[in-house]
């Protein structure tokens, strides 16, 4: 006997996984659309420059937990304040365009990710998923400027 465990996640786009956190993908922006300061919650500042470069403050880690799983802390990630980003498609889920940011680290380092892209064009929203996406652990960049 065969067990299909999990043959209707297959089917299941990445953008409904999301859905319940990140709301619905925008489709129709550009790079200009995206350009600005973001402030975060529940921290962080992220601010897209129109030539591909970025900056910023207070970016959070992915979260410490304890023994039981609960969130005891969101560490801030230690950047130099810098780096760079592209906006292009999702290349797991062609509904959601992302963001994604190349950020320089203290150490040397770098650390990329992508950020979904939901909101309005005027006031587009970016999401970076920290953790575990089944607990809608996020952080919330909403476009000041």
């Amino acid at each position: 006997m065969t067990l299909a465990a999990g043959a209707g996640l297959n089917s299941c786009a990445l953008s409904e996984v999301y859905l319940g956190c990140e709301g619905k993908p925008l489709q129709e922006v550009a790079a200009a659309d995206v350009v600005g300061t973001y402030t975060g919650r529940p921290k962080g500042e992220l601010t897209l420059s129109e030539d591909g470069t970025l900056s910023v403050a207070g970016w959070m880690d992915d979260p410490a937990y304890n023994s039981v799983s609960n969130v005891t802390t969101y560490p801030t990630l230690r950047t130099t304040g810098k780096g760079t980003w592209k906006l292009e498609r999702d290349p797991f889920d062609k509904d959601w365009m992302e963001v994604h940011v190349n950020l320089e680290l203290q150490d040397g380092g770098s650390k990329g990710m992508p950020l979904h892209v939901t909101g309005t064009k005027q006031r587009p929203q970016l999401h970076n998923v920290l953790g575990d996406p089944d607990e809608c652990d996020e952080m919330l960049l909403t476009k000041e400027s």
